[in-house]
């Protein structure tokens, strides 16, 4: 499975964008100028249901891991939470939702 590079994020989040006319100017920037701000993307996600955040690195996310409650954008991620053993232990017992999403 190809992972997803920053670009094609923005790509498809600035679609949405334009797509949205009530969402305010204030957020319709250039995405790449607000890579690390987490506020931002906050904000933005109020109004558009088409992406989630990273718990771990807080970056835009439309596809991704989801579990226990977590959201991760990528293996990298969530392997800083937990090993991969854990993951397998985690999926072959009930101990709450693990999936794989995307969203688009």
């Amino acid at each position: 499975m190809k992972e997803l590079t920053n670009k094609d994020i923005y790509d498809f989040l600035q679609k949405e964008i334009a797509e949205h006319p009530e969402i305010p100017n204030q957020l319709r920037c250039t995405l790449t100028e607000k890579e690390n701000d987490q506020k931002f993307w906050e904000e933005l996600n109020e109004y558009l249901d088409c992406f989630r955040i990273c718990d771990t690195c807080h970056k835009p996310m439309i596809e991704g891991y989801y579990m226990d409650g977590t959201h991760y954008c990528s293996e990298a991620c969530l392997y800083k939470d937990y090993t991969e053993q854990e993951v397998k232990e985690f999926c072959t017992v009930d101990n709450g939702e693990y999936y794989y999403s995307n969203l688009v």
